[in-house]
């Protein structure tokens, strides 16, 4: 399980370019361990774009939380705070119906992207080389 739980504005020191990256918590029920990783939207986007297909035959009545694709209007003004918290609620409700729905996970390749989305078998590799 996971959850979307904060922003914070970034600066790119290569670009000078700025971004946001969410931050998420992520719960690995394979070993227990909660770690925290963040993502920028753009991260977000190629995993919805990844798994399309996958959510398609996994909601056949369709989603609840739908993806957030409004990056126009993040082309035509600048960030606000209150778009980064409405981005991030709509991000967090969309993550969490892909993770709890059962044909899309049972799905290997769906499963697989969400997993290193997620970096579950990075952190899970890391625990046990540590070992």
């Amino acid at each position: 399980m996971q959850t979307l739980g904060s922003w914070m504005p970034h600066r790119d020191p290569g670009t000078g370019t700025d971004h946001t990256e969410y931050y998420i918590s992520v719960c690995n029920v394979r070993n227990g361990e909660n770690y925290q990783i963040s993502k920028r939207y753009s991260d977000f986007h190629a995993l919805y774009l990844s798994i399309y297909s996958h959510l398609v035959n996994g909601f056949a009545k369709g989603m609840q939380n739908l993806f957030p694709d409004n990056r126009v209007t993040t082309w035509f003004s600048r960030e606000s705070d209150q778009l980064r918290n409405s981005r991030r609620e709509y991000l967090d409700g969309w993550l969490r119906e892909v993770c709890l729905n059962a044909v899309v996970m049972i799905n290997l390749d769906a499963r697989n992207k969400i997993y290193d989305f997620l970096e579950v078998d990075k952190r899970l590799r890391i625990a046990v080389y540590k070992r």
